[in-house]
């Protein structure tokens, strides 16, 4: 989380690079990441980190209830991809399910007509 006044300059950014080069320092070369799905701020910055939506999980949390979260995943190394861009609205989480169950990874985002929209892509073949 950044604390709202540093919000706008780049701070979740550079502190996802960073966290992201000290790991890889000790080995780790898997990266997750979890963002609300109305969080475009923090779903953009992890998607302009490497980051891949691969799930929507559902986390029951004591104080705020159920909460709905992309669930995104760095890989080791950067994933070609291959065909169109299926955009999909960022809240509509069962569309999303439907989307990743059939091998797509959500990798773009955009904003079309107020929507807020995750673009999802297929990995290329080996």
């Amino acid at each position: 989380m950044v604390e709202p006044a540093h919000r706008g300059h780049g701070f979740q950014h550079r502190l996802t690079r960073a966290r992201h080069d000290a790991t890889r320092r000790l080995g780790r070369t898997h990266h997750l990441a979890t963002a609300a799905l109305g969080n475009r701020f923090s779903w953009r910055n992890a998607m302009s980190n490497g980051f891949h939506v691969r799930a929507i999980v559902a986390l029951d949390d004591p104080t705020y209830g159920r909460l709905t979260r992309f669930l995104l995943h760095r890989p080791p190394q950067p994933t070609a991809l291959a065909g169109p861009t299926v955009w999909h609205d960022a809240t509509d989480a069962a569309g999303q399910r439907s989307l990743i169950a059939s091998g797509l990874r959500g990798v773009e985002q955009r904003e079309r007509d107020g929507v807020q929209q995750v673009g999802y892509r297929r990995p290329a073949a080996p």
